[in-house]
């Protein structure tokens, strides 16, 4: 007669075997829950390099019959239609979290950003769509050495 063994004891909460494919340590729950996040962050990503195309297309095409400012106007327009919903639902909160001593500091930065903006659009309007392309991509390797 086999010899019958007894389990050990785990901590609750933690599982006797890891799934395949999990870091030790994750809790049971969220191990379930990885998968659907790191799907959710991909469909992000490819939500945001198709707008980021499509702003480029939009702004190169209509960019030699409208001025930079009405570009950056409509730009900015759709952005907050878009955020709105997180805004509304943030509610009070989002006052709270978003406070700052520093107000004039956030509007010269807006200021820059907007101006910014209409130079890019401008920009996007006049040179080859290839090379608005390999600019933005370039940008993020720009960026770093630019930084204090």
């Amino acid at each position: 007669m086999a010899e019958t063994t007894k389990p050990q004891s785990t901590p609750e909460g933690v599982p006797d075997s890891v799934p395949e494919g999990v870091p030790e340590g994750v809790p049971e729950g969220a191990a379930a829950n990885l998968g659907g996040a790191n799907l959710r962050g991909i469909g992000w990503m490819l939500l945001s390099g198709l707008l980021f195309v499509a702003v480029t297309g939009f702004v190169h095409h209509l960019g030699t019959d409208m001025s930079p400012m009405q570009a950056a106007f409509i730009r900015y327009a759709f952005g907050l239609v878009l955020m709105t919903p997180l805004l509304l639902r943030l509610g009070g909160r989002g006052r709270r979290r978003t406070a700052s001593r520093r107000l004039g500091l956030h509007a010269l930065r807006g200021l820059i950003h907007g101006i910014g903006v209409m130079l890019w659009f401008y920009a996007m309007a006049r040179i080859p769509i290839a090379e608005v392309t390999a600019r933005g991509a370039l940008a993020r390797c720009w960026s770093p050495s630019a930084a204090p």
